[in-house]
């Protein structure tokens, strides 16, 4: 579970700098079992993590990137995590379970 967490962490914290950083992100986390697609004004991509694992993972990012949770919603099948930097940007982050062990992760 933990090897679960730090992929999460690892693929957010790079969906997230691609985010802020304004470029349109489009990568493959190797070996994490993660691909990752810049859609729609979105950064999405699969990860190996419960949506529960995953809104532990965004919330470890947002801490390490100073970004200010301003709401938080987890369930079994969904989990949401919004955030705004010190630039006053909005950063949000969407999971959804997708089958055992796996979910969808959007960023914007």
């Amino acid at each position: 579970m933990k090897r679960f967490k730090r992929v999460g962490a690892v693929v957010l914290l790079g969906l997230l700098a691609g985010v802020s950083s304004g470029c349109l992100a489009v990568a493959a986390a190797a070996g994490a079992g993660a691909g990752v697609a810049y859609v729609k004004g979105n950064t999405e991509g699969l990860v190996r993590a419960e949506p529960p694992a995953v809104l532990d993972a965004a919330r470890a990012v947002f801490e390490e990137m100073d970004i200010i949770v301003t709401s938080s919603e987890s369930g079994e099948v969904e989990a949401e995590l919004k955030g705004r930097t010190a630039t006053d940007k909005d950063v949000k982050v969407d999971a959804e379970r997708q089958g055992e062990g796996l979910s969808k992760v959007w960023v914007r």
